[in-house]
């Protein structure tokens, strides 16, 4: 049952259900999620914000043919509705990224979003380029946790372009885990792979080494 605040009339509060849905994510309550996201999304049908919280619902029961279906209309409509706006709007998120994904680890819920344009990048005192594709926040279970953020980067170092996965620490550097060679990873798997990592932190130092068996690089 909808809370009173939610409901005005015969319509939603979309800035109340906005937060009640992510209250219902954060709490792995995917089906009261869906329902109160499409009935959102029946009063403001073209509305990025909810329709990804759907995709976000969608993925996380496995139910990845709709959710991609639903992430190129996402694409669509941005196109459409956002495109010629993005200078204006720079930094609102309709106009620069969607969330695609959540997943749990074991101290954080890692949000995966991807950038409708790559974002291109030039390194300070370098010709080396590199475009954004993902950003992944994981924001953590306790008060006690900081929150981390994570990329996928193409980077153009090489002959061919590389997709690696990176976080951006605290003090400004970038520690690289996961390389995908030349293969461009989806968001799923990156999101995941982020979750690996974080949840293997507690038990081993940080170190890279090389994976034989794939272009992966991980941490052991």
């Amino acid at each position: 049952m909808l809370s009173p605040n939610i409901l005005h009339g015969a319509e939603i509060n979309l800035k109340e259900a906005s937060i009640t849905i992510n209250d219902l994510l954060f709490k792995y309550k995917y089906n009261d999620a869906e329902r109160l996201i499409r009935k959102c999304i029946k009063q403001k049908p073209t509305a990025i914000y909810f329709l990804s919280r759907l995709e976000v619902v969608l993925n996380a029961q496995n139910k990845y043919k709709e959710a991609d279906e639903l992430s190129t209309k996402i694409d669509s409509i941005w196109a459409t509705s956002h495109k010629e706006n993005k200078k204006t709007h720079n930094n609102s998120p309709d106009t620069s990224n969607h969330i695609r994904v959540l997943v749990p680890a074991k101290e954080y819920n890692v949000w995966g979003a991807e950038f409708f344009q790559p974002v291109k990048m030039k390194l300070p005192l370098s010709t080396f380029k590199i475009e954004l594709l993902y950003t992944l926040t994981a924001s953590p279970k306790s008060k006690t946790t900081e929150k981390r953020h994570f990329v996928l980067e193409m980077d153009f170092a090489g002959v061919e372009k590389s997709y690696v996965l990176k976080e951006w620490l605290a003090n400004g550097k970038q520690h690289m885990f996961f390389s995908y060679g030349t293969q461009k990873p989806h968001i799923r798997e990156v999101a995941n792979d982020v979750v690996e990592y974080l949840n293997k932190e507690t038990k081993h130092k940080r170190s890279i080494l090389p994976n034989p068996s794939n272009n992966k690089i991980q941490r052991p």
